[in-house]
């Protein structure tokens, strides 16, 4: 399925709150707390609106015997970009404490065709399948060289890191489709820019590579929040794109 994996690489608006000062530093960060989060980003394609994009984290719920978090990417594109490239995505992946996935239900669709992808994580293995138009496109079941993170899970993961400018984490990663090699490197801290006014945050490039195929994006995290300010990440159908937040709860 390319819809989740297009908007979550670079994966998931308006109702903005506009603040002009950065807030004081939260005695929780976005990777500590356990109340629900949601990061309402605009879409946008060589500077102009492309599209919204929502992200969820969900506090956690008892499975089992596992705790778990929800993570939800929400995404469209609208108006010239939607006459281009029209699609529409939600897809829901749960975390565990590790903040990898163990679970996950995405669906999506392109020019109205819909596609269904549904997986469980059982360590490093990812069993489910990839349906087109009711049809089962994919079956999938393979182990990768660790567990992985997904397309929905990534931006999170990423936020959960260590920011350290220097660090390096390497994580396999899984579009749906096929096992990727990821990198994740974390930049000196810069102060960027946004509708919801200057933020400081480090830069997260993060590359994923199979074979011939390459993935980029880069994450800018927050400094004294955690919050993922901001994701640019190369989509040929439109160029490159970003998704910039716009308010959050």
């Amino acid at each position: 399925m390319k819809t989740l994996p297009m908007f979550a690489r670079a994966a998931p608006a308006l109702l903005a709150t506009l603040l002009l000062f950065a807030p004081p530093a939260l005695a929780e960060t976005a990777a500590e707390t356990t109340v629900e989060q949601a990061w309402r980003y605009e879409l946008r394609a060589l500077g102009s609106r492309a599209g919204e994009v929502v992200m969820t984290l969900g506090g956690p719920r008892k499975f089992g015997a596992r705790l778990l978090r929800s993570v939800r990417i929400e995404a469209r594109t609208d108006g010239m970009a939607a006459r281009l490239f029209p699609a529409v995505a939600d897809g829901t992946s749960w975390i565990d404490g590790e903040w990898l996935p163990v679970r996950a239900d995405w669906t999506g669709s392109i020019n109205a065709d819909k596609r269904e992808i549904r997986y469980k994580y059982r360590g490093n293995r990812a069993k489910g399948e990839y349906k087109k138009g009711g049809q089962v496109l994919l079956s999938f079941d393979d182990k990768a060289s660790d567990r992985t993170v997904d397309t929905v899970s990534v931006i999170t993961w990423v936020m959960s890191r260590a920011m350290t400018p220097g660090a390096e984490y390497k994580q396999p990663y899984f579009d749906g489709r096929r096992f990727f090699d990821m990198v994740a490197k974390v930049g000196d801290s810069k102060e960027i820019s946004l509708p919801v006014g200057l933020r400081e945050a480090y830069p997260v490039s993060v590359t994923m590579t199979h074979g011939k195929i390459r993935y980029h994006m880069v994450i800018w995290v927050g400094v004294h929040d955690r919050v993922p300010y901001k994701t640019a990440f190369d989509f040929k159908p439109l160029g490159g794109l970003e998704m910039v937040l716009v308010s959050l709860r």
